[in-house]
């Protein structure tokens, strides 16, 4: 129930905040809620609503750009194009506006004053605890929104959502489903095994000048210098426009107190919760009068935590007394956030409901927020507002950039003089390696493209950062070569060692096998071999004293007989081999595991039948609908 309460406090705040919602990856995509249908040509027709190719274009972008600043902006552009692409992203528009149209026909919907006492007590939007509309306007425009955009995008997530968990929340794991669960992730096995490294097997070995030249002939294309580049380029730096720039001292304190604010309204607070369901056999109003009893009962001295333990239909908490842990806002559902940070420490709320049910929750502690000083803060809080201001100005002269260099796209110089910018040059720029702006992949995967490449054309303007743009264009180039046999030969004697190395090893361990496999003298074969069996009895899955493919290996064999011995042959890695002896498997017993296992199992085998469950849900609703693609080539293959 708390992933369930977590997986619904997606609020509009951490939208902002963090990015975007993202609900289930595999069925909504990362980030890709923007659907704002125009009359423009149409990719696809979900039930008559068209899905329009300039709405696919725009959500491929938003994708990758989130993809990007989640996992790094330093990413292989293949990569993220074979992840983020018109096929995937039109599967997960297609899913998003059957959702949307479901919620519709069913009444769901989010009003207007809805979002507006959402938009208001969100801590991103307020300053000194208020509201305050260009503190909005300042925060939804940094994440590409307008006010209307948002409003837009922001009541559909939140239908888009709620329908979403409502699916979630028929999922629920039986007692049976734990128990079984618990037998094979506790289960135990003995191991035994030896391991052959390859650098066992070098011995006095040296490679002849005629096996040096042959592996030189055989392997040359990875002998060949690197294809190396002359870069000339423009940069432009948002700084330019700070300079002339002034920021009030004041503006600055008072960034300061709202940040600090924020800060402290985000306290995470350690409480306990007790909910009772409403459903068929218990209505909303039967809840509160039983939990106004609780809560008379706990004041008057009985345990928050006994009796969380003996009635609380959150399972996963109740385990624990109700137990929530340390958390801060945006991780639970808006109802039960309002009255957890309304709350003193030791006060016992009144009962009140959300769509779990209804709750009364206990206080335990609030965390000291220690908030840097204003001094500590004051030059970043300048810099942030100057960068602010500078913003806009930036933004059209790297639009001007760009006309400029296009229009213009065999010289740097016409941008050069109308931006005052200084053209530079690099050498020895090459697909995998560049000195600063160009260290990073992404900047040098795009601009050795295209045209650029073919006919010596201006790059499009290339985001190196938040404050910098460049364009440049290819001065030189200079070709691969084969680099002569003695300049590498170091290296070819490596590699033929290696090569003769990992042979050995592998033939030693496949004779050991086959050995021991007639014989089944195990003292023999490790006397043989000078080794010695490594043991490991009633083992588990989680040992991190064995070699992970050795584990996986020993736990992926049958074992049919309580006797049975089964003898694997096993590859750890390209130059250790390994002969594995796995027996006497015995299941796990759910009563003996510690309690945080039990939990783990539960919360594991619960989310996985919440996800599947919402993924069979978007099957029904696609198998039910019509589908009328416009382009041929983006229709999904059956």
């Amino acid at each position: 129930m708390l992933q369930k309460m977590r997986a619904g406090a997606q609020t509009f705040g951490a939208k902002v905040l963090a990015g975007i919602i993202c609900f289930v990856l595999v069925v909504f995509g990362f980030g890709a809620f923007n659907l704002f249908a125009v009359s423009e040509p149409a990719v696809v027709k979900v039930n008559g609503d068209p899905v329009t190719e300039n709405e696919l274009q725009r959500s491929v972008e938003v994708q990758r750009q989130n993809f990007r600043r989640t996992y790094g902006s330093d990413l292989d552009p293949a990569y993220v194009e074979r992840v983020i692409n018109n096929q995937t992203v039109l599967r997960q528009l297609i899913n998003n506006r059957l959702v949307k149209q479901k919620a519709e026909q069913i009444g769901f919907e989010s009003s207007k004053k809805e979002f507006v006492d959402r938009l208001q007590s969100n801590p991103a939007f307020q300053l000194d605890g208020e509201f305050d509309s260009d503190q909005f306007i300042r925060v939804i425009s940094r994440a590409g929104y307008s006010p209307q955009s948002y409003e837009a995008s922001a009541r559909e997530d939140y239908v888009i959502s709620r329908l979403a968990r409502i699916q979630e929340n028929t999922s629920f794991v039986t007692e049976r489903e734990v128990r079984d669960a618990s037998a094979i992730a506790g289960q135990t096995r003995d191991i035994a095994f030896i391991v052959f490294e390859s650098n066992s097997f070098l011995g006095d070995y040296e490679p002849t000048d005629e096996e040096v030249f042959e592996y030189y002939e055989e392997n040359s294309e990875d002998f060949m210098t690197r294809e190396e580049y002359e870069i000339a380029y423009v940069v432009l730096d948002r700084k330019m426009f700070e300079a002339d720039l002034l920021v009030d001292d004041s503006e600055v304190v008072e960034a300061y107190e709202a940040e600090k604010k924020v800060a402290e309204s985000n306290a995470e607070r350690k409480a306990s919760h007790i909910l009772l369901h409403v459903d068929g056999s218990r209505t909303s109003e039967d809840a509160t009068r039983q939990l106004i009893e609780v809560r008379k009962r706990v004041l008057e001295g009985e345990s928050f935590a006994d009796i969380a333990g003996d009635i609380s239909d959150d399972v996963s908490t109740a385990i624990n007394g109700g137990d929530l842990g340390f958390a801060g806002r945006g991780l639970y559902v808006p109802e039960f956030e309002q009255v957890l940070f309304g709350m003193e420490i030791d006060e016992i709320s009144a009962p009140f409901e959300t769509e779990f049910g209804v709750h009364i929750i206990q206080l335990h502690e609030i965390q000291e927020v220690e908030h840097p000083s204003f001094e500590e803060r004051e030059a970043e809080l300048r810099e942030s507002i100057l960068a602010d201001l500078a913003t806009p100005a930036f933004e059209e002269a790297i639009a001007e950039l760009e006309q400029i260099t296009y229009e213009k796209s065999l010289s740097l110089e016409p941008a050069a003089t109308a931006l005052g910018l200084e053209i530079q040059t690099q050498a020895g720029i090459s697909r995998s390696n560049g000195d600063p702006p160009f260290d990073a992949y992404r900047v040098r995967s795009e601009l050795l493209d295209g045209d650029v490449l073919t006919i010596d054309a201006n790059s499009r303007p290339i985001e190196v950062s938040d404050s910098q743009t460049l364009v440049g264009r290819i001065v030189s180039r200079t070709e691969p070569k084969l680099r002569p046999v003695d300049e590498v030969r170091p290296q070819i004697e490596g590699g033929l060692k290696s090569l003769r190395s990992r042979k050995l090893a592998e033939e030693a361990r496949d004779e050991a096998l086959s050995s021991l496999e007639v014989s089944k003298d195990y003292s023999a074969v490790a006397d043989q071999f000078e080794f010695e069996w490594n043991t490991f009895d009633a083992t588990q899955r989680n040992n991190s004293d064995v070699d992970r493919e050795i584990i996986e290996a020993a736990f992926n064999e049958r074992l049919s007989t309580e006797g049975e011995r089964k003898i694997l042959s096993v590859d750890i890695n390209p130059i250790e081999f390994a002969i594995v002896v796995v027996s006497r498997m015995a299941p796990g017993d759910y009563n003996e595991l510690p309690q945080a296992t039990q939990t783990q199992i539960r919360d594991e085998l619960q989310d996985g039948l919440k996800t599947n469950g919402l993924i069979s849900f978007i099957d029904s609703l696609r198998s039910e609908a019509s589908l009328k693609y416009q382009i041929p080539e983006l229709a999904e293959t059956p």
